[in-house]
């Protein structure tokens, strides 16, 4: 079963510290991340601003900047 998370941060560089601490602990809290990406809404178009993908695929984590 695949699951897709979404978090949304007003403050940038809290979006940018929590990809990191994810990053930093992918697989050790007993579930698997595939696929991290930071989006950021730039004149009116979705642009990634920063993106994991790893090879296996179980979850995907979506953080966003309001």
């Amino acid at each position: 079963m695949e699951h897709i998370i979404v978090a949304v941060f007003s403050v940038e560089s809290e979006t940018f510290q929590a990809f990191s601490k994810c990053k930093e602990h992918l697989g050790s809290s007993g579930y698997l991340v595939s696929q991290m990406f930071i989006i950021k809404k730039i004149d009116n178009t979705l642009k990634i601003q920063e993106s994991f993908i790893q090879k296996l695929k179980h979850k995907t984590i979506l953080l966003s900047v309001d």
